[in-house]
């Protein structure tokens, strides 16, 4: 597979377009609500220190799921180093912080790629390992989208939706896995001699990390680590609901409903997008609309806030531990 080129002007422009359209949504909520931005910090007040640190724990899961598979990945790429734990969360926490200006996967190709290089590593092992391993967390998001839009256009019990779309997506990993795998690497390998993009996606597909996509085991193992990371999440909206006084039930709903809207991740972290979702869905659901919108503009600023905190915490220890490491 070809190197991956550096990040150019066009995806950085790209990139300040779709920052400007969240944050242009954002400012339209806040003016449509007359929202009074006080509330948010009363709601974190009103959080304390144990709801805090378990939010920052949901956190530490989240982040560490991602390093996980990022891990797993790498691991089965021939030749890849081996690498620290510190590397791969590190790094993660790094991305996730950068995904307020960069979109989700774009940041954790980026620093990965980055990451990687830095220590004398190939693109398959950064960019190549971490396209990979979202791809299931893209999986978890369309199960998300199927079971939500089950559930608001033919009705029925929103935890029947998601647990029936969780257990089948879950059976059917495996042998979908096996059946398409041998297709995918030989269509791979003809589209590989297309030019331009076509040729790309060909070249990735039979390319190691490409193959590994299909690998029934491991992808049966990214698929339970991702579903772990969307918990965390969960959890972490449960724990804001509370503190801005919203139910356990309708936030988890609009909190699927959120995760579903990130499917075609247009915008960095889903900026305007989710909080537009989740005082929409709050909002049809019965619950106080500017409680809804508060719950969004928390949840935001703590997963930015923590994901900061983490990667400062985790590099430094990285850094302290290589100085220990290293010959005097």
């Amino acid at each position: 597979m070809s190197e991956r080129k550096p990040l150019g002007a066009r995806e950085l422009g790209w990139a300040a377009v779709a920052l400007a359209f969240g944050l242009v949504l954002l400012v339209a909520l806040v003016l449509l609500l007359n929202l009074d931005l006080a509330e948010v910090g009363a709601a974190l007040g009103r959080m304390g220190p144990l709801p805090l640190t378990l939010a920052f724990l949901t956190i530490v899961v989240h982040a560490g799921c991602s390093a996980l598979k990022w891990a797993l990945v790498s691991a089965r790429i021939p030749g890849t180093e081996r690498r620290g734990w510190t590397f791969y969360l590190g790094y993660t926490a790094v991305a996730g912080a950068l995904a307020s200006v960069f979109t989700v996967h774009l940041s954790s190709i980026l620093v990965r790629e980055v990451a990687v290089r830095a220590e004398g590593g190939r693109a398959l092992e950064g960019a190549g390992a971490s396209l990979l391993e979202q791809l299931w967390d893209l999986a978890v998001l369309v199960v998300f989208a199927g079971a939500t839009a089950g559930w608001l256009l033919l009705g029925g019990a929103w935890w029947g939706w998601m647990a029936g779309a969780a257990v089948l997506a879950s059976v059917a990993i495996v042998p979908v896995q096996a059946l398409v795998r041998p297709q995918a690497v030989r269509l791979g390998e003809r589209l590989a001699r297309a030019p331009g993009a076509v040729g790309r996606v060909g070249a990735f597909l039979a390319s190691p990390q490409g193959r590994l996509a299909f690998d029934p085991g491991l992808s049966a193992l990214l698929w339970i680590v991702s579903l772990v990371r969307y918990v965390a999440m969960g959890v972490r909206a449960i724990i804001v609901g509370f503190a801005v006084g919203l139910p356990v039930v309708p936030v988890l709903q609009g909190y699927t409903a959120v995760q579903a809207s990130q499917v075609l991740s247009l915008t960095p972290g889903n900026l305007g997008i989710g909080e537009w979702t989740w005082t929409g869905v709050l909002a049809v659901l019965g619950q106080d609309t500017e409680a809804a919108a508060v719950l969004s503009l928390v949840e935001r600023v703590l997963t930015v806030g923590f994901f900061v905190l983490l990667a400062l915490v985790v590099m430094a220890l990285r850094l302290a531990t290589r100085r220990r490491s290293s010959p005097a």
